[in-house]
């Protein structure tokens, strides 16, 4: 028997057992269901970068915003209560009212639909206004900027 395949096959093993004793076990997608289409199995929480950017969003509204995205790409599109928001979000249903209200107004959230009962949101990916990452001080290669002048006081430079 070849040794690479040996080593493959203890790996395979390996990871199996892993798997099998890890806490997460039943959580999140598996092999099969990751590909298949229409899984809405919890896969983790990914933010889109204009979002994660927007310097004008506190972190509930970029987590609300990324919320209501994901299940904008349901078929249905974002029809979820307050309620449920809540809970997926782990903060009050007032609360999430509260930062709807604020993020329609703001434009930030756009209601395409209301039939006095359920309504249906979309994040308006147009009004985002994401800082450019080069523009982020001490990211990818960018030296941090120097706090105080060259005589390392701090404020004005003094006139000779």
């Amino acid at each position: 028997m070849n040794s690479h395949r040996l080593t493959s096959q203890k790996q395979q093993q390996a990871q199996a057992q892993t798997q099998a004793k890890s806490p997460l076990t039943g959580f999140g997608p598996t092999e099969e269901t990751a590909t298949s289409p229409g899984s809405h199995e919890f896969a983790g929480f990914f933010y889109r970068a204009d979002i994660w950017l927007d310097a004008h969003l506190n972190p509930i509204s970029k987590n609300l915003l990324m919320e209501v995205y994901s299940l904008e790409q349901l078929p249905l599109g974002c029809i979820a209560s307050n309620d449920h928001l809540a809970e997926t979000l782990n903060i009050g249903s007032r609360t999430v009212g509260r930062y709807i209200k604020e993020l329609l107004a703001d434009n930030y959230l756009i209601l395409e639909d209301f039939n006095g009962n359920r309504r249906k949101l979309r994040v308006n990916l147009d009004r985002l206004e994401p800082r450019q990452i080069d523009q982020v001080a001490g990211h990818f290669g960018e030296p941090p900027r120097q706090i105080g002048n060259e005589a390392g006081h701090f404020g004005q430079p003094t006139s000779p």
